[in-house]
């Protein structure tokens, strides 16, 4: 596994396979460290741009991944850099493919997430449940975030899908109140693609790179977020800085 610049930021992502990532996690679990993955895409970039706070978070994440085209795009025409993505999806697959440690899902709808926990239980993966709970403040994150803490019982790998940049401010929480062992992943919609809630791609579209142009079509709602971050992700990256 390398490590690449992709941002004017200086962030740093992990280029690999998920597999290989998700080892690494296992083996800060078995080390007994903590660890935080953020799935890098640039919606996160340019709301860090605009909050110093949830930048500095972010650069103190354990591990970076790319999980967004607009990243490797730019990577390609800035740097002449091939950067392997590494999606909350592909994370959250390989965490129940290893067999040591329990998952846990955070966020979603309760619907979607006891649906995901019942396909990754059948799928072999030792499952504890997990919580889908409305916070409208931070200090009822950080409240929740205490509560899942402390009621673990052993290291684990938790997927937090709450949407960035809240899911990213639940794990540090998380993290800071419990006395186990955790490796959180930030992962998006990853709950609502293994229940089955949301369509994932074909394969060919992914392959292509065209994944966004799917989630377009199947959620009309994510226009506006992506056209605003998008666009703004390459001038910034691409455009001014060659």
């Amino acid at each position: 596994m390398r490590t690449r610049v992709v941002t004017s930021a200086k962030l740093e992502v992990l280029s690999g396979s998920a597999a290989s990532t998700v080892q690494r996690l296992a083996s800060c679990l078995q080390r007994g460290e903590s660890a935080h993955v953020v799935t890098l895409n640039p919606e996160i970039f340019v709301h860090a741009q605009e909050d110093a706070d949830y930048l500095a978070l972010i650069r103190e994440a354990t591990i970076r991944t790319c999980d967004g085209v607009g990243l490797q795009v730019a990577a390609a025409l800035r740097d002449r850099e091939r950067i392997r993505r590494i999606t909350g999806v592909d994370l959250l697959n390989a965490a129940i493919a290893q067999k040591e440690h329990p998952v846990l899902f955070i966020g979603a709808t309760t619907q979607s997430r006891e649906a995901a926990e019942v396909i990754a239980a059948r799928r072999g993966a030792r499952v504890i449940e997990g919580e889908s709970v409305l916070c409208k403040s931070q200090v009822e994150l950080e409240g929740w975030a205490r509560r899942v803490g402390e009621r673990l019982s052993e290291p684990a790998f938790a997927f937090v899908a709450l949407g960035a940049p809240k899911q990213d401010w639940f794990i540090r929480s998380l993290l800071a109140s419990c006395s186990l062992p955790i490796a959180a992943v930030g992962c998006g919609g990853a709950i609502d693609y293994l229940s089955g809630q949301a369509s994932l791609a074909p394969t060919g579209i992914r392959r292509l790179g065209l994944e966004w142009a799917f989630r377009l079509m199947m959620e009309p709602s994510r226009g506006k977020r992506m056209f605003r971050a998008l666009p703004r992700f390459l001038i910034s990256e691409v455009l001014l800085r060659r």
